[in-house]
């Protein structure tokens, strides 16, 4: 979240930190910009996997991440995992919005003492709620992950049952055809 760059640049008063901290806001951005993209009218993959792409996922990923938001987000464990990244965009704004009054107070030459310790405050109290929603989407993707995983193995194994018992139905048939084919002879 770059909240360390946030109080580097209390401390600091660097410009460089307080640039850091936006730098780490991109991953986050890009990564809003392909949910906002999929979730839109458009729904534009291109777009989204590009910004998946600069949200630092890899490029091989981006089209399984694409294709499970638009097919899977339906899904209960996906669709709630949408629920919390959405929250969590909200909370990144919150925590951007304290990020720039910081920042406007540090300009305007405050010293430490209540109003930046209210500030920090702030940011400490968002960046918590940042790091609860991140483990439940973590936990929440990794539980959809094993559902889809649990559904596919059954897919595939009732599929292969199925392909038995059309095998020994079909052979079976043959069979009784090739044994009136040798008693009509």
């Amino acid at each position: 979240t770059g909240v360390g760059a946030l109080y580097r640049y209390a401390v600091t008063r660097d410009e460089a930190d307080f640039l850091a901290y936006q730098e780490a806001q991109r991953v986050p951005d890009a990564d809003r910009r392909a949910r906002l993209e999929l979730s839109g009218p458009r729904k534009d993959q291109e777009v989204a996997r590009l910004a998946f792409i600069e949200g630092g996922n890899h490029p091989d990923d981006a089209p399984v991440m694409v294709w499970s938001f638009l097919y899977l987000g339906r899904t209960p464990y996906f669709r709630r995992a949408i629920e919390i990244w959405t929250a969590a965009d909200a909370l990144r704004d919150e925590l951007d919005a304290e990020a720039h009054a910081l920042r406007a107070l540090i300009r305007a030459g405050t010293r430490m003492g209540p109003a930046l310790d209210s500030v920090l405050d702030r940011i400490a109290a968002v960046d918590a709620r940042l790091t609860d929603a991140e483990s439940d989407f973590s936990a929440t993707l990794g539980a959809g992950a094993r559902w889809t995983r649990g559904a596919i193995t059954m897919g595939v194994s009732l599929t292969g049952l199925l392909l038995v018992l059309f095998g020994t139905v079909l052979i079976g048939r043959l069979g009784r055809e090739q044994e009136r084919a040798l008693v009509l002879e």
